[in-house]
């Protein structure tokens, strides 16, 4: 339960300020490990830190192309199922 209020609390957070979608692992499961960094995710980004940490504990996994898309709005469905992935099933 820590671990999801963590990845949600940033997600509120990122998608307030950006419209940062933290969790589009659900549709990335296959990938064997998520990269060191995201090139779409510059060094220099306010949020690189954050979503670095996030990689490397398995919250987020980016897409298969190996990028994160920070911009792009969560959805629904997207939600749904990372959540149902850490076991939050109320």
């Amino acid at each position: 339960m820590k671990r999801f209020s963590v990845a949600l609390a940033f997600g509120i957070a990122a998608s307030s300020a950006l419209n940062v979608a933290i969790m589009p692992a659900a549709f990335a499961q296959d990938q064997a490990a998520a990269p060191a960094s995201f090139p779409d995710v510059p060094q220099n980004h306010w949020a690189y830190q954050a979503v670095t940490d996030l990689a490397s504990k398995g919250y987020v996994k980016g897409y298969p192309e190996g990028v994160f898309l920070g911009q792009r709005v969560m959805t629904r469905y997207e939600f749904a199922l990372k959540r149902l992935s850490l076991g939050v099933n109320s």
